[in-house]
């Protein structure tokens, strides 16, 4: 009896090396095909095989098989490996309602692309898209000439001359177009400034500016803003200072607001808050109150408008918009040529919630492009 359980015992710890020798080797070479009777080690998303997971952004891992699995919220995918959840596909221009599914010119909504409607293309002689109020005008000739100006029919992109005697029109609001008396050079000299009623009626001189480049004109409430840029000889354009006037919208002397970096081309103006493109492509605004401005975005270059709680601007190629109150900025829409390459926006203007641009083309082209309705993502 003695002699068996020595046996018994013998056997019974040989068996034990085994499995720990087996359990060892399962642990360090991490096979799968290990002995059932080898003991794992409890894994989660911190310590999948021997690693972290990571972050799933909006989803979340599982460690399944010492393998990491990622599940995504809907309406969410990875499509950039080891990023995460981060795509929205409903809002994605280059993932749109899946990955790798590009926008061509638009942007992407509801998981669909929106794209711009061809309204009229070849406008031989035009320049780029303006407006005066609610009439979207297509710029043929030399700077600010009534006879240079033609009225673009959203509708259909039909065409009529547009005229206003004895003003040469920057911009209307509450009921009156303001801009400069002719004649006034190639931007330069001095702008008597005035207003006249949109219904018709006589122009009303309200101050006057030395300008010596005229950059832009803006009306908020009861006060007209004018940005100019230097005149000095010997210096490049896009190196000269520039500032922003401001003179009440009934008359008086103009007063400067601030000094603006250079050339600054573009003007806009809400609840007292003032922004402009400078030369370097920086939007800039100046708040209500204060007098320091701050660099709102990148690649501001041609048009600026305010819609809503949104500053809408173009530059290389695309028209964005960023929050007034600051954000990230979005891109609405890419300018193509017909045979697909890259051209250049020639202006937008944005009326009853529907974005108007001209693109470069072999003259000027002219689309229209609903405004987005949420958020949008790259």
């Amino acid at each position: 009896m003695g002699i068996l359980s020595a046996l018994e015992v013998a056997t019974r710890r040989s068996v034990t090396m085994q499995r720990l020798a087996l359990a060892l080797v399962a642990f360090v070479c991490g096979c799968d095909d290990a002995p059932k009777a080898a003991s794992r080690v409890d894994e989660t998303t911190d310590n999948c095989a021997g690693r972290s997971c990571g972050d799933a952004g909006h989803g979340e891992y599982a460690c399944e098989n010492r393998k990491c699995e990622l599940h995504c919220e809907q309406g969410y995918a990875e499509c950039a490996a080891g990023s995460g959840c981060r795509t929205q596909l409903s809002t994605s221009r280059a993932h749109c309602g899946r990955c790798d599914n590009p926008c061509n010119t638009g942007y992407c909504q509801s998981a669909a692309c929106v794209e711009p409607k061809a309204l009229a293309t070849d406008l031989a002689d035009m320049k780029f898209v303006s407006q005066i109020g609610t009439e979207l005008l297509l710029v043929q000739g030399s700077w600010r000439q009534p006879d240079t100006y033609w009225t673009a029919l959203p509708g259909d992109g039909g065409r009529k001359p547009f005229e206003i005697s004895g003003l040469l029109p920057w911009v209307m609001a509450g009921g009156y177009y303001y801009g400069c008396i002719p004649p006034v050079e190639d931007r330069r000299g001095t702008c008597r400034v005035a207003r006249k009623p949109t219904q018709g009626g006589k122009v009303q001189q309200i101050g006057v500016v030395k300008l010596p480049r005229l950059g832009a004109m803006a009306v908020d409430g009861a006060k007209l803003y004018v940005g100019i840029t230097s005149d000095k000889e010997g210096m490049p354009v896009f190196e000269r200072p520039a500032a922003i006037l401001t003179l009440p919208v009934d008359g008086g002397e103009p007063e400067q607001l601030i000094e603006a970096g250079s050339q600054l081309d573009e003007l806009a103006a809400a609840d007292g808050d003032v922004f402009w493109c400078e030369n370097d492509r920086a939007l800039m605004a100046l708040r209500k109150g204060t007098d320091e401005s701050s660099k709102l975005a990148e690649d501001c270059e041609s048009s600026l408008q305010v819609v809503g709680e949104y500053l809408y601007f173009s530059g290389r190629g695309v028209v964005r918009r960023v929050p007034r109150a600051g954000g990230s900025t979005e891109w609405i829409s890419v300018a193509l040529r017909a045979n697909g390459s890259p051209s250049s926006i020639k202006g937008f203007r944005i009326l009853s919630d529907t974005l108007y641009y001209g693109v470069r083309g072999k003259d000027l082209d002219l689309y229209s492009l609903p405004l987005p309705t949420a958020k949008l993502t790259m």
